[in-house]
């Protein structure tokens, strides 16, 4: 199934295509049913690790991997939450970034080019 024009490559070849890049190696895989993405992420992948060189894990390795989590009701109250702060988080870093772009324009006009 392709989602995008950016081909995700694997051992095998392409495995499929995606709309944005990632700047970090990871294998993808649907095979964690009935848990969310956010409960994932904290794996430490590297304990996995099955090659001598580049960080490598099979399919095989990743479905054996059991986690911890809530069932997916508590998941998707618990993601919700987070995504409100998160979102939250955000608005508060443009109201910052405003701040300190009106800071930045007071402190030019007060001390001049010296402030630069």
């Amino acid at each position: 199934m392709q989602s995008g024009d950016i081909p995700v490559y694997g051992t095998g070849g392409i495995m499929t295509y995606v709309d944005d890049y990632l700047y970090d190696t990871l294998f993808y895989t649907h095979s964690f049913i009935g848990v969310l993405p956010l409960f994932i992420c904290n794996i430490d992948w590297n304990k996995y690790n099955e090659a001598t060189g580049v960080p490598s894990l099979s399919k095989e390795t990743i479905y054996r991997i059991e986690i911890q989590h809530p069932d997916l009701s508590e998941q998707c109250r618990i993601a919700k939450i987070l995504s409100g702060i998160d979102r939250k988080i955000e608005a508060e870093e443009k109201v910052l970034e405003k701040y300190e772009k009106m800071k930045k324009g007071l402190m030019e006009r007060l001390l001049g080019e010296e402030y630069n």
